[in-house]
């Protein structure tokens, strides 16, 4: 899709454009940023580095005129994604160089005794301050160019040898100004797992091969600054993840102590009831003994008691029947709480006594 308003609608419903999905014939849709393209097109393209950008959001206004003034320059993004990529982030306020450079200068010297031959002297500094100085020579002043920056940038980023140039286009812009004409130059280039386009455009065919193989190389150092920012926030995702899940289940073993100190409490509280109505329900069968027990010994008493006084008047009954055997009784009795010889001799004189006394009633009867 390549059009402002095609590219719109595409987004909004992929099937007014597309009559088959292109995953199912093995493709996939792609949004094209060319001269036609519109603030749909950036969104499309940064929408998953940023998903919050919308058309009226400055960031998408800042990239569209930075995009709109490259291609009247000469600019042309519709086969260097990486360029444009590289623009927007400039554009946005994202974009960290991988390298700064301090200078370079160009020897190209031809004699009739040999071959042209170019050499490159070159001088960069990488974000930490550090330079290197080199040189190279080449196949023409551009590859010269390549090799001096290829090999200085070596140093501070060595997986830059996996890059390869695969391609290299000059086009003239404006064939009118002859020699002097402003070109653009293509490069295409690849790691071995991604092709990526770059553009460059200038009066001077050297400058512009500049341009291009600058972006070339800038986009594989931020594409592997990216990848290890993707590891170092992926290990502090996991990190957090993990410090989560243990905080997780300390709070859970927390929960189950206090569960469990819960649980012995309320066990202990129980326990401690219980004993409690154990030893009130003891008390009680004992108060009840007691009482039973004295109301028991009441009751025996109370008979005891009565048959004392049955006794009592049985015996004063009898007495008045027979003072003899009354006499007898007391004196038995007496035996008992007393004891002794005195008592003993004391009972038979009252014993002889009630006899004389009972003679003579009975002599007094007569």
């Amino acid at each position: 899709h390549k059009g402002g308003v095609h590219i719109d609608a595409a987004r909004k419903n992929p099937l007014s454009y597309e009559h088959v999905e292109p995953e199912l014939v093995g493709n996939k849709q792609r949004i094209l940023i060319s001269d036609q393209a519109g603030r749909s097109a950036i969104i499309e393209k940064l929408e998953s580095e940023y998903p919050d950008l919308d058309k009226r959001s400055p960031e998408v206004q800042r990239v569209y005129d930075s995009m709109k003034e490259a291609e009247q320059l000469g600019y042309a993004f519709e086969g260097a994604e990486a360029s444009w990529n590289l623009l927007a982030r400039k554009a946005m306020g994202e974009h960290t160089p991988g390298f700064e450079l301090h200078g370079f200068r160009l020897i190209i010297e031809k004699f009739q005794t040999h071959d042209m031959r170019s050499e490159a002297t070159i001088k960069v500094r990488e974000p930490n301050g550090l330079e290197e100085h080199t040189a190279a020579e080449g196949d023409g002043p551009v590859n010269a160019l390549d090799n001096a920056l290829r090999k200085a940038l070596e140093t501070f980023y060595p997986y830059l040898r996996d890059v390869t140039l695969v391609d290299y286009n000059v086009r003239v812009l404006d064939s009118q100004s002859s020699t002097a004409a402003r070109v653009r130059v293509l490069t295409e280039s690849t790691d071995g797992e991604e092709t990526w386009g770059t553009v460059g455009v200038s009066e001077n065919i050297v400058e512009a091969s500049w341009k291009a193989l600058v972006d070339s190389f800038e986009h594989k150092i931020q594409k592997e600054m990216r990848a290890i920012l993707d590891i170092c926030k992926n290990k502090q995702d996991f990190m957090k993840q993990q410090e989560k899940e243990m905080a997780e289940k300390e709070e859970a073993a927390d929960g189950d102590k206090k569960t469990q100190m819960a649980a012995a409490a309320k066990e202990k509280k129980d326990a401690t009831k219980k004993e409690a109505e154990i030893e009130a329900k003891k008390k009680q069968v004992e108060e009840n003994e007691k009482a039973e027990k004295a109301a028991k010994k009441k009751e025996a008493d109370a008979e005891k008691a009565d048959t004392d006084k049955a006794d009592a008047k049985k015996e004063e009954k009898d007495a008045k029947a027979d003072p003899v055997k009354k006499a007898a009784k007391d004196t038995k009795k007496e035996e008992k709480s007393e004891g002794g010889d005195d008592k003993l001799a004391a009972l038979q004189e009252q014993l002889a006594e009630a006899k004389a006394t009972i003679a003579k009633l009975k002599a007094a009867k007569k």
